[in-house]
């Protein structure tokens, strides 16, 4: 089973959610970017969706405009 995800036109690929979150974090420290410029890329597995990155590695199962109070993640890198 792989991850991958699309950030800045490279296609990245991970064996877990938590390394996923991890090479998020990783390219999102690198850029420097901050909330607001930084993308949010869509994790696949298999052709389709897994999961979505919000800004500090959480991996959502909605797009984070659709997120609600007491919503979980389906991963949590600070747990």
């Amino acid at each position: 089973m792989t991850y991958t995800f699309v950030l800045f036109g490279k296609t990245y690929q991970a064996e877990t959610l938590a390394d996923a979150s991890k090479l998020f974090s990783e390219v999102r420290d690198i850029t420097g970017r901050g909330a607001s410029q930084m993308p949010l890329p869509t994790i696949s597995m298999n052709g389709e969706t897994a999961g979505h990155f919000s800004y500090n590695g959480k991996i959502w199962a909605q797009p984070s405009r659709d997120w609600r109070p007491g919503m979980t993640p389906i991963f949590d890198p600070t747990v």
